[in-house]
């Protein structure tokens, strides 16, 4: 199905080193990298989070697969349509992020800004269109539905007083099997800047990936940063995923593929050989969004090191790029 050659198991664990030790305490969960509303965000700011969390609720309810036949979910999804403010949400998130670079405000301020603006909820948006354009298919609410709940979940994840009752849900123990990861998007579509990214996993590992949602929405976040990077970049909008555990069964790899253009891969070894990282903060080919830098830091935070040229340097994350494929590799520590 995918022009890129199959990776063995051996090609994944040949990427990095065998043995990846952490300096946590304990097993990371979670919850790293997250900011108070009201200590780090306007007033109007804050309305617009609690507008968009709010709206995003109420469209989790309208797509629940247990409501299917009520005879009012399609007027009620019809009246949400009409009312809603999701696509508009976006572009204004976009424009605080703009406005808090150019006001120099943290580089986290500016990340979450644009980690709510992006993700699955560009990939709402596509969808709200869709069905506004061709009327609601049960493909598309059952997407939405998905989308919708992990993107809530990753707005608390980056919010930690956004919903103190949630969160506390979010925090508590809730084992996460990796067989419902690969279910969900398994030769799965996902829509992104008005395309189709397919997406493949290929898994050489069963066991658990998460011990509660808050850990799963870090890892999600890392995910729907990736799927958009293909969708900006991808030269067929394929997106391979394999997944592996190093030889001490201690952490696992996550390896994201795809295709790019030639002057795509020129561009990205210019970057590399000025002497920057492709993972740090600021680092982007078109000189806006925020490059890898995101991801980089949460694999800092889950295994406690100094820094992300750290992270890059001992093979906790790291790139290749080579015949126009761009490979990216990251960690997670294993539930022991």
């Amino acid at each position: 199905m995918s022009s890129i050659p199959a990776l063995t198991k051996a090609n994944i664990l040949a990427l990095a080193p065998k043995v990846l030790p952490s300096r946590q305490p304990n097993r990371y969960q979670g919850g790293g990298s997250h900011l108070n509303m009201q200590k780090n965000f306007s007033l109007d700011e804050r309305d617009v989070f609690r507008r968009q969390y709010t709206q995003l609720n109420e469209l989790l309810s309208l797509t629940d697969f247990s409501r299917e036949g009520e005879v009012n979910q399609t007027i009620l999804m019809n009246r949400f349509l009409a009312a809603n403010e999701i696509v508009p949400l976006a572009e204004q998130l976009l424009i605080m992020q703009a406005e808090a670079k150019k006001d120099s405000r943290p580089k986290q301020v500016q990340a979450t800004f644009f980690q709510l603006a992006t993700g699955a909820y560009a990939s709402i948006c596509e969808y709200l269109l869709l069905v506004d354009a061709g009327g609601i298919e049960e493909e598309y609410l059952q997407t939405l539905h998905y989308l919708c709940g992990d993107h809530l979940k990753i707005m608390r994840s980056l919010l930690e007083d956004l919903d103190p009752d949630e969160l506390f849900n979010d925090q508590t123990l809730l084992v996460h099997p990796i067989d419902s990861l690969i279910k969900k998007w398994k030769q799965k579509t996902l829509r992104l800047f008005e395309k189709k990214i397919k997406i493949e996993i290929t898994s050489f590992f069963s066991g658990n990936i998460a011990e509660r949602n808050l850990e799963l929405a870090e890892i999600d976040r890392i995910f729907y940063h990736l799927a958009s990077n293909c969708g900006q970049y991808s030269s067929d909008h394929k997106l391979l995923i394999h997944i592996a555990a190093t030889p001490d069964e201690k952490n696992l790899r996550w390896v994201f593929q795809n295709r790019i253009k030639a002057e795509h891969q020129k561009t990205l070894e210019a970057i590399i050989a000025s002497g920057q990282s492709l993972f740090e903060h600021g680092v982007t080919t078109n000189g806006t969004g925020f490059g890898l830098g995101c991801i980089a830091d949460s694999i800092t935070h889950a295994y406690g090191l100094d820094d992300i040229f750290e992270a890059q340097e001992k093979g906790y994350i790291g790139i290749t790029l080579e015949n126009k494929i761009f490979t990216l590799w990251f960690h997670w520590p294993t539930i022991g």
